[in-house]
């Protein structure tokens, strides 16, 4: 019955992060889809850039923000989505920009889009555990009023390491 129990658990989860995840990264930042106005060209290039790599146009988002970003979200070749913040586009010429497009457009390509969102799904859980191991043992056992007692965040400490290993594994460079 755990069995059972566990593999029902595994595909939820792994359910819920292929088919959710880019959409509640795009959720977490106020943000404008280009549709129609586009005063920086971005459809334009993509559209070029999109055919060269022969890939299907991804959605382009922008985010209202002064720090120059960009990330590419999705879970295959079909739905991704490339976010660009105003910061960046206020601040880079027309030829980075179309450098930074090009690099997310083959990160569409090589699907580590979906690796990086199933990495970075499996780390958040661990961490999570860890934290609430470590509010526990520091409820329970540790003293209460200092948090930072050498104990008082060595679950999180121990599963750091492995964290930071799987999502190395999940972004390595693909050798093809």
């Amino acid at each position: 019955e755990g069995l059972i129990i566990g593999l029902g658990l595994a595909l939820g989860l792994n359910s819920f992060v292929y088919f959710y995840e880019d959409r509640r990264i795009v959720a977490m930042f106020p943000n404008q889809a280009l549709e129609g106005a586009d005063p920086w060209g971005l459809i334009r290039t993509t559209e070029k850039l999109a055919a060269r790599a022969k890939l299907p146009m991804p959605r382009i988002v922008v985010i209202p923000s002064l720090a120059p970003q960009s990330l590419v979200v999705g879970r295959s070749l079909n739905n991704g989505t490339i976010l660009l913040t105003e910061g960046l586009l206020q601040k880079l010429s027309q030829q980075e920009i179309e450098a930074i497009i090009a690099y997310q457009l083959a990160t569409i390509k090589t699907l580590n889009v979906l690796a990086f969102s199933v990495g970075s799904f499996i780390s958040s859980i661990l961490l999570f555990v860890a934290s609430a191991l470590d509010f526990l043992l520091r409820f329970l056992i540790v003293e209460k009023k200092n948090p930072n007692y050498a104990l008082s965040h060595i679950f999180t400490r121990v599963c750091a390491p492995f964290v930071g290993a799987i999502l190395r594994i999940g972004l390595r460079p693909n050798l093809y």
